[in-house]
């Protein structure tokens, strides 16, 4: 529905959905390979969804987006198994002592529309103001971040550490704050194992995932850090207050597991059942030559320099469009 991918504009942030207009502008600015209009991207992609058995969504807000846009009649929703009775360990209120801050934990390997200039400036702000907040991104940012007394970036880590690594540090709340809606974030899903207190922005599957989950918190997208903050210490402020648990297990986890996750057996060229000419325009993409896994190597150079701390002043200095556009490039997009 996205050739951009994220719903996000020029500055990286969810762009609104408002209509093909916008989209026509979008590609204008950020042409995709082929240039094609969005009306030509989406019938395109049409074409390949409508002729498929199912397709399955992990998210309310993925569903209707799917709906808005293609019109499709084989939607089923199909939640993780996340979802299961006993999967999820009670949620605590949220309460901190006195006499220590509010330790925030924030996740993942951060693009820019997920939210790292928002995190950084929350620290400015909880800088300024000297409030008893303090935050640990278990990751890194797509720049370097400004550390110290407000902020420890602990870097990359194996995704079987992670559970590990919360233990340790005890976070007393967990804070998503993506600028463009997700379709699910496993992130999250580990905050859920844990039973930990979470904060998220009003976008996508974050918020669906914890509208009736007790002591979490949705707040709108495009807050600023100090108000962030100000949400933070409010929700503090609330500690001790009973939730009744409203959690409810959806129906749709049986699915995923019966009927989702075997699926594979089924995925074999004989029984696509797809027409020739469309099961062609989608496979036909697949075959890489060796010039373009050496252009793949090469992106997976830069990324790399790109997250390393001794180059985070060279990746804050280049600018965002020059970066999409040499990746872009090299995608041969």
């Amino acid at each position: 529905m996205c050739p951009q991918i994220t719903l996000t504009n020029e500055q990286n942030r969810y762009c609104g959905e408002l209509g093909e207009a916008q989209c026509s502008l979008c590609l204008q600015k950020r042409p995709v390979v082929g240039r094609l209009s969005i009306v030509e991207w989406r019938a395109r992609y049409r074409e390949l969804l409508q002729h498929s058995d199912r397709v399955i969504v992990p998210a309310d807000s993925v569903l209707a987006r799917y709906r808005h846009y293609f019109a499709l009649d084989n939607l089923v929703l199909a939640a993780h198994p996340d979802s299961l009775p006993g999967w999820q360990p009670s949620v605590v209120p949220l309460s901190v002592p006195t006499d220590r801050c509010i330790r925030v934990a924030v996740l993942g390997a951060l693009s820019p529309m997920k939210g790292p200039d928002i995190l950084e400036s929350a620290v400015f702000d909880a800088r300024s103001r000297a409030l008893p907040i303090t935050y640990k991104l278990f990751g890194y940012a797509y720049r370097n971040l400004s550390e110290g007394d407000k902020l420890e970036v602990h870097g990359s880590y194996e995704p079987a550490d992670l559970h590990a690594l919360l233990i340790a540090w005890k976070p007393d709340v967990v804070w998503f704050p993506a600028l463009w809606p997700e379709t699910y974030s496993y992130t999250l899903s580990e905050c859920f194992r844990l039973g930990l207190l979470v904060l998220v922005s009003d976008l996508g599957a974050l918020a669906d995932r914890i509208k009736l989950r007790p002591h979490s918190w949705v707040f709108p997208w495009d807050l600023s850090g100090r108000e962030w903050n100000d949400r933070i210490i409010e929700v503090n402020q609330e500690a001790g207050k009973e939730i009744e648990d409203h959690f409810h297990v959806q129906d749709s986890a049986a699915f995923y597991l019966d009927s989702y996750l075997p699926v594979d057996r089924l995925l074999s060229p004989s029984r696509l059942g797809l027409p020739p000419d469309v099961l062609l325009k989608f496979t036909r993409y697949r075959v890489l030559t060796q010039h373009q896994r050496s252009r793949l190597r090469l992106l997976e150079i830069l990324v790399s320099l790109r997250g390393h701390v001794a180059f985070a002043w060279l990746a804050k200095r280049v600018p965002m469009s020059f970066q999409r556009r040499l990746k872009d490039r090299l995608l041969g997009r």
